[in-house]
């Protein structure tokens, strides 16, 4: 477990080789940014030269405090950041300690980080999920129509039939946004009965080890199988499918190129407007999914390995402990015990 002999590398030269490992370009695009953007922080603040046995407790917290109340940091103006958002920062500093520590042995041990306390990081509101009433009105907006200049039926809301169908998929899968947009029609295996999310450009279903690589935040592929639901809406989206595109969301201007759609967000905020939904964000369709798969007695193992969690249900457990808790009370009401018991204190005929 010692540290390799040796002078240490300063924090320049070993974030660069970590941005060039494994351990970082195995993950999706959107965490790999954000891990870019962190470690400069990281950088600015410790210093380019600083040698990485030589970071301490002291010199994370004065970064913390920098983050939360603003200013210049290493020549880099920043305004004052959420606790949230220091946390994912810190979440990119362990990464890379990590890595110095198992897989390089540069430091035999990460600094401890600064603990938060419930009065630095804000616990979450739980929020609500969305009614199945005021979702069915939130397709149906999207799917509304009107008549145009020519006569012919326009669509109200600008992309609103892919809104609804990107919507649905979310819901009865639990992809996540990115995940989603990049599916293709070779994703979909409708002789098997499940959709590969994560998996690459020229895959084929059945022909490689799926969770050797993909393109999802975990950098893993994974596999859902079709619920009842999921698999009639892709019947129903293969149905109207684009016959000059792979992609399940073609870009509506991709033009000669075949390009996917990239945005929904805007046409998201002109359906939840005529809908009358005040918050609801792509990332709610996850919790739904979840939620939904727990209340209908799915054991969490498997619900954690639709949704592409590694850690075997632990999350799930501790953000939906309330959903888990209320179906056991529901299970246990049905339990009957075929037993029947003489009450204590009850006498025995002679």
């Amino acid at each position: 477990n010692l540290p390799s002999s040796g002078r240490k590398p300063g924090m320049k030269a070993a974030v660069q080789e970590y941005l060039h490992s494994k351990d970082h370009t195995g993950k999706a695009e959107n965490t790999r940014d954000k891990e870019v953007r962190s470690l400069d922080l990281f950088v600015r603040h410790f210093g380019w030269e600083t040698r990485l046995d030589a970071i301490t407790q002291q010199m994370i917290s004065g970064f913390k405090t920098r983050r939360l109340d603003g200013g210049k940091l290493g020549g880099k103006d920043l305004k004052p950041a959420h606790p949230r958002t220091v946390e994912h920062d810190f979440v990119a500093l362990r990464n890379f300690l990590t890595y110095a520590v198992q897989e390089k042995r540069w430091i035999n041990k990460a600094p401890d980080f600064p603990k938060w306390g419930r009065k630095g990081l804000p616990k979450p509101r739980r929020k609500a999920l969305i009614e199945p009433a005021k979702f069915s009105l939130l397709i149906q907006c999207c799917r509304e129509r009107h008549e145009g200049a020519l006569g012919d039926q326009v669509l109200s809301i600008r992309n609103g039939d892919q809104l609804a169908d990107f919507l649905l998929l979310l819901a009865y899968t639990g992809a996540r946004e990115q995940e989603a947009m990049s599916l293709r029609w070779s994703h979909v295996d409708f002789s098997n009965r499940c959709l590969h999310i994560g998996a690459g450009e020229d895959f084929v279903s059945g022909t490689v080890i799926l969770g050797t690589g993909g393109d999802t935040k975990t950098g893993t592929g994974r596999e859902v199988e079709f619920n009842p639901q999921l698999e009639a809406h892709l019947q129903d989206m293969k149905s109207r499918r684009a016959p000059d595109s792979q992609w399940l969301f073609p870009s509506p201007r991709r033009g000669k190129k075949d390009l996917r759609v990239t945005t929904l967000r805007g046409a998201l905020s002109s359906a939840k407007e005529a809908a009358g939904v005040a918050s609801l964000g792509f990332h709610d369709m996850r919790h739904l999914f979840i939620s939904y798969c727990l209340m209908g007695g799915a054991d969490v193992g498997t619900v954690a390995k639709w949704v592409g969690h590694k850690d075997g249900g632990k999350l799930i457990m501790s953000t939906y402990s309330h959903l888990l808790k209320d179906h056991l009370r529901e299970e246990a009401a049905k339990v009957q015990i075929g037993l029947s018991v003489v009450p204590r204190g009850a006498g025995v005929a002679s």
